[in-house]
């Protein structure tokens, strides 16, 4: 096995994986590791007692740290690594050798184009924005002019991706030709360096200075690899032909090239030879024409083994021996040969060929020893082999060794190049010894790293010791604990206990709930390394079995008495279901028949026991005490206790109805935080000026119903308290189990909340009314106190404004966890948003009902104006009078404001107008009796069509003189009725003087109904009625073809095939009084007609009709037993055919 082979295959498949990642690929395997021991390891390890990394969310959160720091470390490393690239893109394309050059400045531009050009397209093959020029290996070329490099490279199986995007040839040309060609193949790059730099025969000054400045500014950019391997080319045809001096020379000179670059880049590089041309080797071309495609791929050289080669001179016999084993493969090859070739010219060159390759032994062996040469100050190159290659073959004469026939040869293939630089070169990419002074930093670092092994084990040792002694003085501590315990405890029963004496147990259990003190006081110390001492410290063993000593004591003593205290209570006739469902879930739950609900459980024994010792001075025994119940609840299982049968049922029947949605908001109204919300009040909110404003006092608004109660309570306790109704299925009994999540119960016990919230502020809102005022002296005391600086109505609006807002929260931040709740904020409802958008501050000096100001102050003048004048001036109060005017627009600038503003101003402008205008009522009757109560019920009485059922209709004209734009109904609204009338609600309601509460509406809603008939029958303020219709055929019994439809004398025709649309109006022109639909054929059997002024209604009242939208419906007729469907279209939305005003219209008898 070839030690060096499997260590370079190993690295060849890290590297694969490693290029998925990039150069980090290492540290990500660190990385998971250490994430991997965090995870497996971290529950064990063992800080001052506390096992830090045992819950799982600490090592995520550990493990998050570190994807952290190397995430960081990663984002450095790419930045510098980005900048590092750039700083070489920069120097490779513009360096101060170029700028120097002779050539001209266009073909400096040219080539410095082209290489971004190519680094470019480079990075957007590899899809890497930067740092693609140090992920892959490099490679320094060097050979004398002509020794076939570039031949080379082109059949070295290599791919060039950028040959295509640049003219159809690798990037060449860095910084001119004469200085070094960059080859970007897939693989690797490949610094083709000129051959004046080896030889430096021209100008040795300048040649020297380029190459060794070269050199430099890759070690800059590339520290720890600055290439990976070095290319040496030679020409067998200048190897066979030169002069022996001329070729010691040449490679002397290379000798000196190759120290130069381990010189200045600090590091030991592997040489490959590659003996170039080895077709004009005579014979060559012919020994070796029947090897195939893929043995020709195969490498025809020595790779020296690499530990045999360390040995200082070594590396000539090495080349001796396994050139000697080359010419045995050679020889052993011929014969075979020789039996395959039938020409016997060509034979004689197959035949002489091995002696050739022999012949080159002494040459090349000298060219070894002076290539592997060193001293004791210059340490040998890393030769790592000679290789043949025949890049191409050309048709010239083979050069043979003197005394040696010349062949030729017309073959043109490849020998010996594709694995050579596949396998072989790019294969041991990291055999590059580091530099020295990076190694000399891994080696600081690595003497550092056992540094801090060293003291970890100290430690360790030290700890473990501590905390073997402190283990052992802690134990003997406890023990006495323990015996003054059992001393205390042996005279207390534990069986058959019907008793609540908690201070009979008392001192055992604090006994018990003082020893950890102890254990914690053996181990006291300046540095309590006992609590570090990894595997060691038993102390959690010990606590551990103390604990279970103290959780046994508490479920013997404090856990049945506790159970007594709470029977007791459940016994207690006067107990209210709530309580009553919460103590038996917490007895339940004690006897290990249910979940416990800790905090609820908690605060009921604090009750209970401030029910047995109220004293300020037992108020220390209480605290004791309920640090006991939490230590037991603390502890784990609680022993299971027998509880009372008979009670349990009992408790259940009582608690039967109490839904989770409802249980939900016991609870939250039990919690403490709501207890101590104060209630909203009109008093509360405006202060005393509320009862001489608003009258009788408002009912009062629960403080958990409030805005403050929402977010500080609600919010943030019901999706716990949900889930605590969702699992107390079993406190009802095996029939009550609850089926809905908690989520659901969240949801149906906010919605339950919204809606009490709703009711309650709509409740106790529209209790708030303007106090009454009897007469018109009141009515301006009224008038005076709204208006005053007080601004009763704007405080009390702004207050409700507020408190009734859920869903903007306090201080107009945002709700914490709001996207984890089940239900949505903005769903909460929101009585009164217009009222507090109307609320916000216009400017400094223009209050919410700034605009009120002025109206209220021209209605107390006008008020106290009247209130002067002699009673007989009543007709003073009519709409028309100043006061009327002044009220009308007192409740014209209240309807624009937000409820329940509106209704107050409103409401503040009927109780003036109402001590002024006692007699309007009485006046519209009057009038109306003696103006439009007779021709009403002459024009609409017993008359079609708002009496179906009669056979007399009503004529146009009366229907035009009640209804119409100018008719009884309008004419009259508009003279005495429009300003008493608020129709801008459906339906309408009285205003001013009319508004009182008990008003009888009845003869608003037939006025409202005569207004729906004339908006319907009268379109755009027509005088006279007018209805437009269209049709369209739906249906056509198969036995007909057409339809004919047919009012007054205008008609419409609809065909089966052919669909239609057309229009009709009613009155019908020409005085026809006659609807008609026919179908065709059939003649006059197969007709349906109806005469007089309404018709048309009459024959669509003949037909079942289904509502489509409100401007339409389908009329399906029989017409002499075939069935027809029509669509009919009205002009208007109200559509006079489906008008419910016309049937429901009765004539008004009073107001």
């Amino acid at each position: 096995m070839n030690p060096l082979g499997l260590w370079t295959n190993l690295r060849s498949q890290i590297d694969s994986y490693a290029s998925v990642v990039g150069p980090r690929f290492i540290a990500l395997i660190w990385v998971g590791a250490i994430c991997a021991i965090i995870w497996i390891f971290g529950p064990r390890l063992t800080l001052f007692g506390d096992q830090p990394l045992a819950p799982v969310p600490r090592r995520l959160i550990a493990i998050a740290i570190v994807l952290g720091i190397w995430a960081i470390w990663s984002i450095i490393s790419w930045w510098r690594q980005r900048r590092a690239g750039k700083a070489l893109e920069d120097a490779v394309a513009e360096s101060p050798e170029d700028r120097a050059a002779s050539e001209t400045k266009a073909e400096i531009a040219e080539l410095r184009d082209r290489l971004s050009a190519a680094m470019k397209m480079m990075r957007k093959l590899t899809k890497r924005p930067f740092g693609y020029a140090y992920e892959y290996p490099w490679y320094l070329m060097m050979g004398a002019p002509g020794a076939g490099k570039t031949t080379l490279l082109t059949k070295s199986g290599l791919r060039f991706p950028l040959g295509d995007a640049l003219r159809a040839e690798p990037v060449q040309g860095v910084g001119g030709t004469r200085n070094c060609n960059w080859w970007f193949a897939d693989r690797a790059i490949l610094i083709d360096t000129a051959g004046r730099y080896t030889t430096q025969d021209t100008g040795q000054e300048r040649d020297s200075a380029g190459f060794l400045g070269f050199l430099s500014m890759l070690r800059r950019k590339r520290r720890a690899q600055p290439i990976n391997g070095v290319l040496l080319t030679l020409s067998l045809t200048d190897l066979l032909t030169q002069p022996p001096e001329d070729r010691l020379r040449e490679i002397r000179a290379i000798r000196q090239r190759l120290s130069e670059i381990e010189e200045t880049l600090g590091a030991r590089i592997p040489v490959y030879m590659v003996l170039t041309k080895a077709d004009k080797l005579t014979g060559f071309g012919r020994f070796f024409d029947s090897l195939g495609a893929q043995a020709r791929k195969q490498v025809w050289g020595i790779t020296f083994p690499y530990d045999e080669a360390q040995e200082p001179g070594r590396t000539p016999d090495i080349f001796s021996r396994e050139y000697q084993a080359l010419l045995v493969r050679l020889n052993a090859m011929l014969v075979e040969r020789l039996q395959q070739e039938t020409d016997i010219d060509q034979r004689g060159r197959i035949f002489r060929f091995p002696a050739q390759v022999s012949a080159l032994h002494d040459a090349l062996r000298e060219i070894v020893e002076e290539l592997s040469s060193g001293s004791a100050n210059v340490a040998e190159p890393l030769l790592r082999g000679i290789y043949f290659a025949s890049a191409t073959q050309d048709e010239a004469a083979n050069v043979a060794p003197r005394g040696v026939p010349q062949a030729a040869s017309a073959m043109n293939r490849t020998y010996f190049v594709e694995r050579l630089f596949t396998e072989v070169i790019l294969g041991e990419a990291a055999l590059i010894s580091r530099d020295s002074r990076v190694s000399r930093r891994q080696k600081i670092a690595t003497g550092l790293g056992y540094g801090f092994a060293a003291c970890a084990a100290i430690f360790l040792a030290t700890s473990w010791t501590a905390g073997f002694a402190h283990n052992r003085q802690a134990l003997n501590q406890i023990d006495g604990q323990l015996a003054s315990y059992e001393q205390r405890a042996q005279n207390i029963p534990i069986r058959e206990i019907e008793d609540t004496d908690f201070l009979r147990v008392l001192p055992a259990l604090e006994t018990l709930a003082r020893t950890p003190a102890a254990f914690e006081e053996a181990g006291a110390g300046p540095v309590p390394l006992h609590r570090v001492a990894f595997g060691m410290d038993r102390s959690n063993r010990i606590e551990n079995a103390h604990a279970g000593t103290y959780a046994e004591a508490l479920g013997a003593y404090l856990l049945p008495r506790y159970l007594v205290a709470l029977q007791n209570r459940l016994k207690d006739p006067e107990i209210e279901q709530a309580e009553a469902f919460e103590t038996l879930k917490h007895y339940l739950s004690l006897a290990g028949l249910g979940p416990i609900d800790r905090d609820g459980l908690l605060a009921q024994a604090e009750r209970i026991f401030l029910g047995l010792y109220p004293d300020e001075g037992r108020a220390p025994t209480r605290e004791t005490l309920m640090g006991h119940m939490e230590a037991m609840l603390d502890k784990g299982r609680l022993p299971i206790l027998a509880i009372d049968e008979q009670l349990v049922a009992e408790t259940r029947e009582t608690i039967a109805d109490r839904g989770p949605a409802l249980r939900v908001l016991d609870l939250l109204a039990d919690r403490p935080a709501a207890r101590a919300l104060p209630d909203w009040s009109v008093t509360a909110a405006i202060g005393p000026s509320a009862r001489a404003a608003f009258g009788v006092e408002a009912r009062a608004i629960d403080g958990l119903l409030t805005r403050e109660g929402y977010y500080s309570v609600v919010l943030p306790q019901i999706g716990p308290l949900s889930e605590v109704a969702a699992g107390e299925g079993w406190v009802r009994g095996p029939g009550g189990q609850i089926s809905a999540t908690p989520s659901e119960i969240s949801v149906d016990a906010v919605e339950l909340y919204w809606q009490q919230f709703a009711a309650a502020w709509r409740g106790a809102v529209s209790d708030i009314s303007i106090a009454q005022a009897g007469t018109l002296s009141e009515a301006a005391d009224l008038v005076s106190l709204v208006s005053a600086e007080a601004d009763p109505i704007g405080r009390l609006a702004a207050s409700i404004a507020e408190q009734s807002d859920l869903v903007s929260p306090p201080g107009g931040g945002l709700v914490m966890n709001a996207a984890s709740l089940p239900f949505d904020l903005l769903a909460a409802p929101d009585p009164y948003a217009p009222l507090r958008r109307a609320l916000s501050p216009q400017g400094e000096d223009d209050g919410p009902l700034a605009a009120l100001t002025p109206i209220l102050d021209a209605v107390y003048t006008e008020i106290t104006r009247l209130d002067t004048r002699d009673p007989s001036a009543a007709e003073a109060l009519a709409s028309e009078t100043a006061l009327s005017d002044a009220a009308q627009a007192l409740v014209a600038e209240g309807r624009q404001m937000p409820q329940p503003v509106d209704g107050w101003v409103v409401s503040l402008a009927a109780r003036v107008t109402d001590a002024a205008v006692g007699q309007a009522r009485a006046e519209a009757n009057r009038l109306w009796q003696a103006q439009g109560a007779g021709q009403c019920r002459r024009s609409v009485e017993g008359r079609y069509p708002f009496f179906r059922a009669s056979s007399t209709d009503v004529t146009l004209t009366d229907f035009t003189q009640t209804f119409g734009p100018s008719g009884l109904f309008a004419s009259f609204f508009s003279e005495h009725l429009a300003d008493f009338v608020d129709t801008t609600r459906d339906p309408w309601r009285w205003r001013g003087g009319l508004g009182l509460e008990d008003a009888d509406t009845t003869a608003l809603a037939q006025f409202q109904r005569a207004d729906a008939i004339r908006r319907a029958f009268f379109p755009a303020g027509s005088e006279t009625p007018r209805v437009e219709i269209a049709l369209d055929l739906i249906e056509l019994d198969p036995e007909a073809n057409v339809v004919l439809v047919e009012i007054g004398s205008a008609r419409t025709a609809h065909r089966r095939e052919l669909a239609s649309d057309e229009g009709l109006s009613w009155p019908p022109e020409g005085g026809v009084e006659r609807a008609r639909i026919m179908l065709l054929p059939g003649g006059r059997a197969s007709a349906l007609s109806v005469s007089g002024p309404w018709a048309p209604y009459r024959l669509f009242e003949r037909a079942r009709v289904e509502p489509v939208s409100d401007n339409q419906f389908n009329a399906f007729f029989t017409v002499d037993g075939r069935a027809v469907a029509l669509r009919v279209t009205s002009g208007s939305v109200n559509n006079p055919f489906r008008l419910e005003a016309l049937t429901a219209f009765r004539c008004p008898e009073q107001f």
